[in-house]
Order: C-alpha cells, then sequence, then structure tokens
C-alpha cells in the first residue's frame, strides 16, 4: 500500500471520515459567515463621501464659512478628486459658477446651499 491508499482508508473509518467532514462544514459555515459580513459592510463610496462633505461643512463655525469654495480648496480639504466632488455636491445642492478673470482663463467656483436646503439635503435618501 502507498501512502495515498493509507489515508484513504484512514478517512474511510467512521471516526476520522466524521472529523474530516465536520471540519469541512465548519470551515463553509465560517466562510460564508464572513462573506455575509463583508457584503453588510460595504458603504457606496459617493455616500461616504456625501457625508464627509456634510460632516465638514456642518462642523465649520458660520463665521469659517465663505459664500464659495474653489475646487482645489474642497479637493485637498476632503482628499477626494474634482470629479468625484463634482457628483457629490451636486447632489447635495451645491451649484458650481465659472468665473472669468481679465486677461485670466475662468474658474470653477462651488457655491454651498443656502442653510434650509441644506439641512434639507442631509435629509435626503441617499438613492435620489
Amino acid at each position: 500500500m502507498n501512502d495515498a491508499t493509507d489515508i484513504k482508508a484512514l478517512l474511510a473509518t467512521s471516526q476520522c471520515g466524521s472529523y474530516v467532514q465536520r471540519l469541512r462544514r465548519e470551515s463553509a459555515e465560517l466562510q460564508a459567515k464572513r462573506d455575509a459580513e463583508a457584503g453588510s459592510n460595504t458603504v457606496d463610496p459617493r455616500v461616504k463621501l456625501k457625508e464627509q462633505i456634510t460632516l465638514w461643512y456642518a462642523s465649520l463655525a458660520p463665521e469659517d464659512r465663505r459664500p464659495n469654495y474653489l475646487m482645489e480648496q474642497l479637493a485637498r480639504q476632503l482628499r477626494a478628486t474634482p470629479q468625484q466632488l463634482g457628483i457629490a455636491l451636486r447632489e447635495l445642492g451645491w451649484r458650481c459658477e465659472r468665473r472669468w478673470r481679465k486677461g485670466e482663463s475662468y474658474r470653477h467656483y462651488w457655491i454651498p446651499p443656502a442653510p434650509d436646503s441644506a439641512q434639507d439635503c442631509a435629509r435626503r435618501p441617499t438613492g435620489s
């Protein structure tokens, strides 16, 4: 007999075979539980960014709030790309304006929503 045959014969015995089957079943159950937990903890990055923007703006003292922000300032502050920020800001009710300066190209300024609509945006469902 070779080693593979010996192992198969050992596994065929009721005590050892049931032990291996139980280990496989417990391993599969544990993996399924981990997969389910990982799936339930997944958060859409856009939702997370919108929450980050809302918390950041709400944390500013009224005297520190500006009437408008440059995209570069927001990207640096929130550590996000301009594309991600643009989508999230629009969904939160912010407006984008291009302002031209004499002899220069335009700049994008983001204007926060009015105070009463900012609260409405924070309460708005994330799926809209």
